[in-house]
């Protein structure tokens, strides 16, 4: 998918600067030992690293849901308790797929035009011109974010996803949370506490979304005849108003999200690699501040947006009328 085209371009991108910047000489040294170009490339490997392994469980969920789906439907009796048992397995698969897919395209998307302008800003004013291919990377890379879905549709599907979790089961959303709480404090290795902050950060910042969505709902039934309170509140929800603050805030909360699922796939691996608990520790470094500011965004920022953006339509509606 377009997810494994996009780490396709970052990995270019990558090895065309890494390569340049091994070359390029500046005050006695290469510019890969330059302080800010090192950095660049860090982060870039990092992401990269990131990024595949997001997408390696996002095909390998894919895998078993259809394997899983096939062999309930041709290799065990129609109806049968196995039948049954495995399409509730294929369900189970399908909902985890379904999860980090649009993470992935949001995320490798996204990071293919970051990296292809690093690319370019490494090879300095030459990655402008067509010599090192830099600027053919980036061209290729501008439409990623685009085409089969925008990164914005990709936040409405993570979000939507996550707030309809929450309303299924919301008795688990609270106990995956004070679970994710508790483990950022007392997990004995230190890297599982910090992936654990992380998800915690990520539900609680599910938690505000859903409680500014309900919180808003609440308020405005409450301005109607209280024996309409109960159908409103089951029947009376309009997508475009009463989910306007978790719409302002879908695409930042699927990147939040997206560095959370890339973390526990990476400490998944840790487990049983231990060479790997170098990269997370690298991912961990960069992922923390993204996702404290994301948070930060998504919990104290939008409200006065939102606020003007209802005034205007109250606006539009009574110059209609």
């Amino acid at each position: 998918g377009v997810g494994f085209e996009a780490i396709g371009v970052c990995e270019a991108a990558y090895r065309l600067a890494l390569a340049y910047a091994a070359e390029r000489r500046s005050m006695g040294k290469t510019i890969d030992r330059h302080e800010m170009i090192a950095d660049f490339l860090d982060e870039m490997r990092t992401d990269i690293q990131g990024l595949r392994a997001l997408a390696v469980e996002s095909a390998y969920y894919e895998e078993l849901m259809q394997r899983t789906k096939a062999k309930a439907k041709y290799m065990v009796e129609p109806g049968s308790l196995e039948a049954k048992r495995l399409e509730k397995e294929s369900r189970r698969y399908g909902r985890k797929t379904r999860r980090a897919t649009p993470m992935l395209k949001l995320l490798a998307t996204e990071r293919a035009v970051d990296m292809a302008r690093k690319a370019i800003q490494i090879h300095g004013g030459v990655g402008y011109t067509t010599e090192y291919r830099a600027e053919q990377l980036l061209r290729d890379a501008m439409v990623l974010p685009i085409y089969e879905g925008t990164s914005q549709i990709q936040g409405l599907m993570i979000m939507k996803d996550s707030l309809t979790g929450i309303m299924k089961n919301p008795q688990g959303f609270i106990s995956n949370l004070a679970q994710a709480r508790w483990r950022s404090l007392s997990a004995r290795d230190p890297l599982e506490r910090r992936v654990a902050k992380l998800q915690y950060l990520g539900y609680t910042a599910q938690q505000h979304l859903m409680q500014k969505t309900v919180g808003g709902k609440l308020r405005e039934v409450s301005k109607h005849n209280i024996r309409e309170w109960s159908h409103r509140l089951r029947h009376g929800w309009d997508p475009k108003r009463d989910f306007a603050f978790a719409m302002l805030h879908a695409e930042r909360l699927g990147r939040l999200l997206g560095d959370v699922a890339i973390a526990e796939a990476l400490l998944d691996q840790s487990r049983q690699h231990s060479e790997r608990r170098e990269l997370l520790e690298r991912f961990l470094d960069r992922a923390e501040i993204r996702v404290d500011a994301l948070h930060e965004e998504i919990t104290t920022r939008g409200d006065r947006l939102i606020a003007r953006l209802r005034g205007d339509d109250r606006g539009a509606e009574q110059a209609a009328e």
